[in-house]
């Protein structure tokens, strides 16, 4: 088998994160770890733009 070389900036966090949990040498806490970091941008971003998605999705439901 060869060494695989991948540049880490080139991939989605998806494809990283299978990357991990596929690999037979990875930890329960690495995979676990991966997980809460790869959970933490859409939460950030839910958090700070709360106001907007509420009133987006009352204002789209309001015209039906």
């Amino acid at each position: 088998m060869g060494a695989e070389i991948v540049t880490i900036g080139s991939q989605t966090l998806p494809v990283i994160l299978s990357s991990v949990a596929t690999n037979p040498d990875a930890s329960l806490a690495l995979i676990a770890t991966s997980v809460v970091l790869a959970m933490v941008p859409p939460l950030i971003f839910a958090i700070v733009f709360q106001r907007f998605l509420t009133r987006g999705l009352v204002a789209a439901l309001g015209k039906g």
